[in-house]
C-alpha cells in the first residue's frame, strides 16, 4: 500500500507531492460519474482512497504548522527531515511509522460498514433495500455506533504486527515495539476522529466530511454544488463544530473548488480586456494562492478543445460559478450564447434546456479521448 501511495502521491519535494496528489484526486473525480443513476454506487467505491489522500496531505500541513501535539508523530517527523521519501531500501520514520498508520486509519475508518448489523440496516434482512436511501433516526444511530465499534474491533483483532525478517534479537524487539506503536496510533486516530476537538482526529474527520459531500452517495446529487463542500466546512468551523485552525489548514490545501471540477470562465484578450464569450477549464492544482481562485488548466481556446494548453488562475470576477461573472455576459445576445454552447458541448440537442450561462461544465465526455487525459504536465500560467 505504501509503495503504491509513494509512487502516485508522494515526492521528495513539496511542490511535486502536491502536484501528484492533485492529479490523483482529480483523476478520481473525473472517472466518477456526475450524471445518471450509478453516482452513489461509484462514489462509494472511490471514497476511501480519496479521503486517504486528503488525510495525509492534511496531516503534513498540520505537522508543518505545529498543530499536531503528538510526541510519536513529532519525533518521527524530525527524524525524517533529511531523508529521501522514495528511498525504499532505507527506513524512513515519518513515512513508515506515521504515513502508513494514517493511511490505514483512513481506509479502515468505515470497515465496520461490512458488519452484518450494518449490512442488515443498509440492505434489509433480505437484501432488497436501497443501501443509499436516507436512514431514519433510529437506524442511523445504530448504524453509526455499530460501524464505529466494529471498525475499532477489526483493527484490534484482525490487524497483527508485521513480520520481522532477521536474526538480531534487539532489532526484532525494536521492530515489534514500533509495530505496537503504529497500531496504537491507528486506534488513537480512529477514536479521536469520533470527537476531534483540537486533536489529531481532525486528520480523519475533516477529509471524511469533505469527501462525503464531494463524492456524495445521496440520490439527490448536483455536480454544480460541489464547491459548497469547502464552504460547509468553513461554516462549521465558524459555528465551533470543527476545529477552526484545522479547517483553515485544510481549506488552504484544497481551496474552494475540488480537483477535476469543470470551470467555465471569461477569457481576456491580449490587452487584458474581458471577451464576450466563455471557455472551459478544469481545476488541477492544490494550494491556490486565494481560496476562491482555483488553479486550472485551460481546456478550450477560441471555443475549440485543446489537447495541450496553458495553466491559469481564474478570478472570481471571471469565473461563471459566481454571479458577478455571469452578469458580464448577460449583454451577449441569446443567439451568440447558443452558438457558444453548440461549439462546446458534445450533445447539444440534449443540452438545449441547460442555462445559457453555465456555472460549471461536466468534463467526462472530453476525457473519453485519450489524448486529452494529461492535464498535469508542466505549463505556463496566466491570469483570468
Amino acid at each position: 500500500m505504501q509503495s503504491i501511495f509513494s509512487s502516485l502521491c508522494q515526492s521528495d519535494t513539496f511542490g511535486e507531492t502536491n502536484s501528484y496528489s492533485a492529479k490523483m484526486l482529480g483523476t478520481i473525480q473525473l472517472i466518477c460519474p456526475t450524471r445518471g443513476k450509478n453516482i452513489p454506487k461509484e462514489n462509494q467505491k472511490a471514497r476511501h482512497l480519496y479521503k486517504a489522500i486528503l488525510s495525509i496531505r492534511l496531516l503534513d500541513r498540520l505537522v508543518m504548522d505545529g498543530l499536531i501535539d503528538h510526541p510519536f508523530i513529532e519525533e518521527r517527523f524530525q527524524q525524517s527531515k533529511d531523508l529521501r521519501y522514495h528511498d525504499e531500501t532505507e527506513y524512513h520514520p515519518y513515512r513508515d511509522d506515521v504515513h502508513v498508520p494514517i493511511l490505514m486509519a483512513a481506509i479502515l475508518q468505515d470497515i465496520g460498514r461490512c458488519h452484518p448489523t450494518c449490512q442488515a440496516i443498509l440492505k434489509g434482512p433480505d437484501g432488497t433495500y436501497d443501501e443509499f436511501r436516507e436512514l431514519d433516526a433510529e437506524e442511523r444511530i445504530t448504524y453509526l455506533q455499530t460501524n464505529y465499534s466494529a471498525s475499532l474491533n477489526f483493527v484490534q483483532e484482525a490487524l497483527g504486527p508485521g513480520r520481522y525478517l532477521g536474526r538480531d534479537k534487539e532489532e526484532r524487539d525494536r521492530f515489534l515495539q514500533t509495530e505496537l506503536e503504529k497500531r496504537e496510533l491507528i486506534l488513537f486516530v480512529l477514536k479521536q476522529a469520533a470527537r476531534p476537538a483540537n486533536g489529531i482526529g481532525n486528520v480523519l474527520k475533516i477529509p471524511q466530511i469533505y469527501t462525503a459531500m464531494v463524492l456524495s452517495t445521496k440520490h439527490v446529487y448536483n455536480y454544480e454544488d460541489l464547491p459548497k463542500a469547502a464552504l460547509a466546512l468553513e461554516k462549521s468551523a465558524e459555528l465551533g463544530k470543527l476545529n477552526r485552525n484545522c479547517v483553515a489548514a485544510f481549506l488552504r490545501i484544497v481551496g474552494m473548488f475540488p480537483q477535476g471540477y469543470g470551470v467555465p470562465y471569461i477569457p481576456k484578450d491580449s490587452d487584458g480586456n474581458d471577451m464576450e464569450r466563455y471557455e472551459y477549464a478544469i481545476v488541477t492544482g492544490l494550494y491556490p494562492a486565494e481560496f476562491k481562485k482555483p488553479i486550472c488548466r485551460i481546456v478550450t481556446y477560441s471555443l475549440t478543445y485543446q489537447a495541450s494548453a496553458r495553466g491559469c488562475v481564474i478570478s472570481v470576477e471571471n469565473n461563471l460559478y459566481f454571479p458577478q461573472a455571469r452578469r458580464k455576459l448577460e449583454i451577449v445576445p441569446e443567439e451568440r450564447l447558443l452558438e457558444i454552447m453548440r461549439k462546446l458541448v458534445y450533445n447539444f440537442a440534449d443540452r438545449m434546456a441547460s442555462p445559457l450561462l453555465p456555472r460549471c461544465w461536466h468534463p467526462d465526455e472530453y476525457f473519453l479521448n485519450q489524448k486529452n487525459q494529461n492535464l498535469w504536465n508542466k505549463a505556463a500560467m496566466v491570469q483570468n
